[in-house]
């Protein structure tokens, strides 16, 4: 069986500077959802008459984004989209007459430096809610500083399992499926391949040393029979040397494995294949969604590859293709390569609108799909919101949009997605594969969501 691939397309990067701010309107459009509250989660809504963030005319939102630094390529792409969807919305009307203001600032994929800016935003500018904060060690460093000041963090960008504490962090709220959740339904499809392909029963995986490599694993090996399993090895990327990259390759070659799960950032990704490459190393991969990009993904692996060429013996031009092929990943959102979706055609039209500059790919929708969801929630927090008021209308209101899985949230929730749909690359363009599945962190069985999607509104 061929694993084909995604087209979510490589993130060249874009021309934002350091800090950008984008003022935007957002309309209302939709029927205005039940707020009544759940008592656990958050707080009574305050009754000051001065509400951080929010004026006769304005809303301000915030977000840290690694707009430089190590995680930028493949993650500076979604905030200034997210920006343009709200330039959008801003173009219709506004949310009860207010435009909102997205204050993107960059963190460096600095944990240190997501400090500096969050606190900035907070204390100096007086954010009403952060969205979207971006990467799971750069946004649990300010996660708690969040909750202790009562700014809603709504919809962290990470699939870390932490974001779903309610009881310690009622704040926070997830978004994507986290990555146990990911793990198990690409565990689930590896193990239908396994049983398509008998003889191709032997499972390796690599992971990155954080919470994303050790998370994936976690629920990739709910789904894998331990008797199946061959190998594993373990990588501390930025730190990880080409040496140790090629003895991880060797070792689950030599232990004989023929399907591999590959969880690491996207250099990680493309240097582990390459090495692969190297040694004629070729098992089928699975990846997450971070790294399923085929213009991305083919793109890193042509910059890393000089670093595992064996020498005198380039490797031939269509090497990324070869290897791509051999990908399977999954995906909770419609794929950018899906025109006639009727939301990616209206991401299409508002990226075309504010930014042609940047390359409409999977990050592209990502941004706006989150952007989406987060105006539902302001628009059901009613004409007079507050804080606490923001986040009982998000345990409250039903957010139907672009997810491929409903979110779901409520006073002892905070989990966001529940599933994903497996997709193939198929000489760089990403392909979906069978049905949407869901499931939760926890051990348990994967069925299959036979819910209906859903429209943008027809005033979009």
């Amino acid at each position: 069986m061929t694993i084909a691939k995604n087209p979510i397309k490589s993130l060249a990067a874009a021309p934002w500077t350091r800090r950008v701010t984008i003022p935007i309107v957002l309309t209302v459009f939709l029927a205005g959802c039940s707020t009544t509250g759940h008592p656990a989660r958050h707080l009574a809504v305050t009754t000051t008459t001065t509400v951080p963030g929010i004026s006769n005319g304005i809303i301000l939102i915030g977000t840290h984004q690694p707009i430089t630094g190590s995680d930028a390529v493949g993650q500076n792409e979604i905030a200034p989209s997210t920006a343009a969807f709200f330039a959008y919305v801003n173009s219709l009307g506004g949310i009860y007459g207010r435009k909102v203001v997205y204050k993107i600032e960059d963190d460096g994929s600095n944990p240190l430096q997501t400090g500096q800016v969050v606190r900035q935003m907070v204390l100096s500018d007086h954010i009403f809610a952060l969205l979207d904060g971006s990467g799971t060690s750069d946004h649990a460093s300010v996660e708690a500083f969040l909750n202790a000041e009562h700014v809603p963090d709504v919809f962290v960008g990470s699939g870390c399992t932490c974001w779903n504490n309610p009881g310690q962090y009622p704040w926070t709220s997830g978004w994507q499926p986290d990555f146990v959740v990911e793990g198990k339904i690409l565990g689930q499809y590896l193990g239908e391949f396994i049983k398509a392909h008998p003889t191709l029963d032997k499972v390796g995986y690599i992971y990155e040393d954080n919470q994303m490599g050790k998370q994936e694993v976690e629920g990739l090996t709910q789904e894998i029979p331990s008797s199946q399993l061959v190998g594993s090895q373990v990588l501390n990327a930025p730190t990880t040397t080409t040496d140790q990259i090629n003895q991880a390759v060797a070792s689950l070659k030599s232990a004989g494995a023929q399907v591999v799960g590959l969880f690491g950032d996207p250099q990680l990704t493309a240097q582990v294949l390459d090495a692969s490459y190297a040694s004629r190393f070729l098992p089928e991969w699975a990846v997450p969604y971070s790294s399923s990009s085929p213009s991305l993904i083919g793109s890193l692996m042509a910059t890393y590859a000089p670093g595992f060429e064996i020498p005198g013996t380039p490797f031939p031009s269509n090497f990324t293709t070869q290897v791509e092929n051999s990908i399977f990943s999954d995906t909770f959102l419609p794929l950018a390569s899906n025109t006639t979706n009727p939301w990616v055609a209206l991401f299409k039209k508002i990226h075309d609108l504010y930014t042609p500059n940047i390359e409409f790919n999977s990050q592209v929708v990502y941004g706006m799909s989150l952007a989406y969801n987060f105006y539902q929630v302001l628009e059901a927090a009613g004409p007079h919101p507050t804080q606490a008021g923001l986040l009982r209308a998000l345990d409250t209101t039903t957010l139907a949009g672009p997810d491929l899985t409903p979110l779901t949230y409520s006073s002892s929730s905070s989990q966001g997605m529940g599933g994903a749909q497996i997709v193939l690359d198929q000489n760089g363009v990403l392909v979906a594969q069978g049905p949407v599945y869901e499931t939760t962190d926890h051990s348990g069985s994967i069925s299959t969501y036979s819910g209906q999607p859903v429209n943008p509104p027809t005033n979009f």
